[in-house]
């Protein structure tokens, strides 16, 4: 019963949804563009300008955006170890909100 709450955590804070999906699929977009169907066409000076374009395209450019991968990177990165025990994995995922809300700040 713990460790499933600890999964049902886990994946509101990670997020499963339509931010992470338009992120992947950009990314994806980007590389069959540039690096497979660019392969034989592009030259180097060509597939670094497309691999810039898409990093530009594909980066969080609101302040939303910016928070949302900011929690995401802050979970990964600072709550992982914590997975086993539920209560201290819930305030490591509440010290991310707040550092991320009190943080971000969009370009």
């Amino acid at each position: 019963m713990k460790l499933a709450v600890v999964v049902v955590l886990i994946l509101m804070v990670l997020g499963t949804g339509v931010d992470a999906q338009r992120l992947y699929s950009c990314w994806g977009g980007c590389y069959n563009k540039c690096f497979i169907q660019g392969r034989n066409t592009m030259t180097i000076s060509q597939k670094l300008a497309c691999k810039f374009s898409c990093l530009k395209a594909c980066i969080p450019s609101t302040p939303t955006d910016y928070a949302y991968y900011c929690r995401r990177r802050c979970s990964l990165k600072r709550c992982r170890q914590l997975i086993t025990d539920g209560p201290k994995l819930e305030e490591c995922f509440g010290r991310c909100t707040d550092f991320c809300s009190d943080s971000v700040v969009a370009p």
